[in-house]
């Protein structure tokens, strides 16, 4: 089935009035496009730094779809008659309204075409589970995974940057911790490279539901927990974890979680232990470098990949 697109050009000023009216004429689900940057909440809720968005011009765009036996051309109509009535309120911008068509598409499974099996290391792959995969080898580690809403494909930067560190750092029968486990790929990673035990925690319960899930299909049934909560500000889940019992502390997190986290998870390692953080955008390295620093952290190897690095430190 194919849906009319409907974008107006406007202002972000005046994005929730272009909203409101739309919901008037029976439009509930709409796209914004513009530059504002992320609300310190809509940071909180994400897993890894983001690349600064563009300059914010003021403009916007907000799109809606219409099925196809709409009038368009008399629904722009109304709406730019509608929209007017605001212009002595708010800078409505040009209103230009575009037209266009697009296929009806299983949106929530749709992002699945373009995950295919990758090889993030010379040995290491991971696939999703209803790929048949690459080409492999014998001495492949397989990681299969279905992250449903989970953060970790496997094909960020920051998540390669994290596999090739465990893979450096890793030795038989460490204890690993993986915080903000996200879809557990790095906990399965370090069982499957020999880790003797892994714990993952996640403030996002689905994030945990899922990477139970993932550890069920790459075949691991013990030594793997996965706990939901906020190591930093949960003392309970501080203790469950336990102290100074991990070999490896993985984090692949935003900066503005790692460096409060180091406070944390400095109390967790092991002397002598390993502490292994991405997700950390270039522009904040030196922030995240200090934090290390300042808790006894050495950093003993700096990983980096395209715009993102990733620090191995020593307890």
């Amino acid at each position: 089935m194919q849906w009319r697109k409907i974008t107006i050009e406007t202002t972000t000023q005046a994005e929730e009035i272009v909203e409101s009216v739309l919901c008037d004429f029976g439009i509930t689900g709409t796209e914004i496009e513009d530059n504002l940057p992320f609300t310190k909440e809509e940071l909180e809720k994400m897993y890894v730094d983001v690349p600064e968005v563009g300059e914010d011009d003021g403009t916007a765009k907000v799109s809606c779809y219409i099925d196809m036996e709409t009038d368009a051309d008399k629904l722009i109509d109304e709406l730019s008659k509608k929209l007017a009535e605001y212009a002595g309120a708010v800078d409505l911008g040009s209103l230009r309204f575009t037209k266009s068509v697009t296929e009806d598409k299983d949106w929530m499974n749709s992002w699945k075409e373009n995950f295919k099996p990758i090889r993030v290391a010379d040995d290491i792959v991971i696939k999703p589970t209803w790929e048949a995969g690459l080409e492999l080898k014998n001495t492949d580690t397989i990681i299969e995974i279905d992250p449903g809403s989970a953060f970790g494909t496997g094909t960020h930067e920051t998540t390669k940057l994290c596999v090739t560190a465990i893979k450096k750092y890793l030795k038989k029968d460490d204890a690993v911790i993986d915080v903000g486990t996200g879809s557990g790929i790095l906990s399965i990673l370090a069982m499957k490279l020999g880790a003797k035990c892994a714990v993952g925690t996640d403030i996002d319960a689905n994030a945990v539901s899922t990477a139970k899930t993932n550890t069920v299909l790459n075949k691991i049934t013990k030594n793997v927990v996965y706990l939901e909560g906020d190591v930093i500000g949960d003392e309970k889940i501080r203790k469950e974890v336990g102290y100074q019992m991990y070999d490896i502390v993985v984090a692949n997190i935003l900066a503005d979680v790692v460096i409060p986290l180091t406070d944390v998870l400095k109390d967790m390692i092991k002397p002598g232990g390993t502490f292994i953080t991405s997700g950390i955008i270039k522009e904040r390295a030196g922030e995240v470098e200090s934090a290390l620093a300042k808790n006894n952290l050495k950093v003993v190897d700096k990983l980096e990949l395209g715009d993102w690095v990733c620090f191995v430190a020593k307890a």
